[in-house]
């Protein structure tokens, strides 16, 4: 729902005409900004429609639109065709130079995790896992999980396991930690290394629908695949974050090996956060 346009206009207060003649645009960009900023505006909290934001400026909706834009670009609002424009979130800062949970980040971040498990069950396998994870079969456990931040849908992941891994776990047991802790935890199988990927990519219409999200908007994909110090293939993970939702990062040093390009048929590299 959309904003009351009284409650946006006691959070929003517009600022005194600049004798200097700053552009109509610009002040409404520093009046929302201040807004922000101040925490009158809250992250994820819808915004009155353009018409009524433009009225409440005493502007035209060409020229709210042109504010917009630049509130956009700048990463302080969220403009979604056909829902709304939104108070951005703050990204989180997904470090790839150390393996560790999701789970694990966020709450370092001092936020609360939630696990919402969508389905669990044998499936077939798709092309090319069965490969990938050193399988002697075509089916594959099918574990499907929106993962929430602060209540808020944040990631919406399939992991895919072996058969004989996935049937032997509990599953309503995993919606209260992580994966990796409860293969761990239940099946004494312990994660030492993975094989990470990012990309981007629009957002189907599922991912998009649990994450409230519209379809074809930009996300961010993590597929990785998590190996025990065996060597055994443990998860294959998919996991489709928003794209203004995470920033990747990482740490380098002067003496570090340099960047190469590589080709991308099979990823290469040792993991970092993700998904489980």
């Amino acid at each position: 729902m959309p904003e009351d346009p009284e409650a946006f206009a006691r959070a929003v207060r517009r600022g005194r005409p600049d004798r200097g003649g700053t552009a109509k645009y610009l002040a409404i960009c520093r009046d929302v900004t201040e807004a922000i900023e101040s925490g009158r505006l809250a992250p994820g909290s819808p915004l009155p429609s353009q018409k009524e934001m433009a009225d409440h400026f005493g502007v035209t909706v060409m020229t709210l639109r042109q504010a917009l834009g630049v509130l956009s670009d700048q990463g302080l609002l969220r403009v979604e065709h056909g829902r709304g424009t939104f108070v951005a979130r703050r990204p989180y800062r997904l470090p790839i130079d150390v393996l560790t949970s999701f789970r694990a980040s966020v709450e370092a971040r001092g936020s609360t995790m939630g696990t919402q498990i969508l389905s669990a069950e044998v499936v077939p396998a798709p092309p090319g896992v069965p490969v990938r994870m050193g399988l002697a079969t075509d089916q594959v456990f099918a574990l499907t999980r929106l993962r929430t931040v602060d209540a808020v849908p944040f990631v919406y992941t399939m992991s895919l396991l072996p058969v004989e891994i996935g049937t032997a776990l509990r599953i309503d047991e995993v919606g209260g930690a992580s994966l990796y802790d409860a293969l761990a935890e239940q099946l004494g199988l312990r994660v030492d290394r993975a094989v990470e990927t990012f990309h981007a990519t629009a957002m189907a219409t599922d991912a998009a629908a649990a994450l409230g999200r519209s379809a074809g908007s930009p996300a961010l994909v993590s597929s990785r695949i998590t190996f025990t110090a065996e060597g055994v293939a443990v998860v294959d993970d998919r996991a489709i974050m928003p794209g203004d939702a995470v920033e990747i990062s990482t740490e380098r040093r002067v003496h570090d090996l340099p960047l190469q390009l590589v080709p991308t048929s099979r990823p290469d590299g040792d993991g970092a956060v993700g998904p489980s």
